[in-house]
């Protein structure tokens, strides 16, 4: 039988003490032939405060840099996904500027958040 839906299983990290007190995981579906941007726009944290980004893991690759100030910023070619299931982590990379992350990511940086936090703080100085 041809699954209409894809199950997307979401999560993010915590952002402060007792905010890991219950789970931010979640299942949902999406419609198959969505676009890759769409899912995660259907998905975003429920943590929407202005100057936070996230960097947005699908499958275990660096899709994205999303944030409340500036939206969804693609790191991987916009698909059509016709998987039966994705998987969706958001990592919150704190007050890092997210068009500078983005542009870093999208230059070749690693996503990884204590070099980039450390770097950020070099670049205000």
């Amino acid at each position: 039988m041809f699954r209409r839906q894809i199950r997307i299983h979401v999560d993010r990290d915590s952002v402060a003490a007792g905010d890991d007190m219950r789970s931010h995981a979640a299942d949902v579906t999406a419609r198959r032939g969505s676009r890759l941007s769409e899912i995660i726009d259907g998905v975003t944290p429920d943590v929407r405060v202005p100057g936070w980004s996230w960097v947005v893991i699908v499958d275990r690759e660096t899709a994205a840099v999303w944030s409340v100030d500036g939206g969804i910023r693609m790191l991987l070619p916009d698909r059509t996904v016709t998987a039966e299931s994705l998987d969706v982590f958001f990592r919150y990379f704190m007050q890092i500027d997210a068009d500078w992350l983005f542009a870093r990511l999208a230059d070749g940086a690693r996503p990884n958040r204590d070099a980039l936090t450390a770097e950020w703080q070099r670049a205000r100085s």
